[in-house]
């Protein structure tokens, strides 16, 4: 990723980059009207939780 090479937190980066999941979970809720398991729900908040813990450690 050429992220990786200009960023200097790499951590960061991880963090954003594992989003696409949340991003394909969401448009899976949206399309196909699935009920998200509480592991995903989990899953989601604490990705969102992380990448606002190192943006603030920033």
């Amino acid at each position: 990723m050429p992220a990786f090479k200009i960023s200097g937190a790499t951590g960061l980066v991880s963090a954003v980059v594992s989003l696409n999941v949340l991003f394909i979970l969401l448009y899976t809720r949206i399309v196909t009207k699935e009920k998200f398991t509480p592991l995903e729900l989990s899953g989601i908040v604490s990705s969102i939780l992380g990448i606002l813990i190192l943006e603030l450690m920033k």
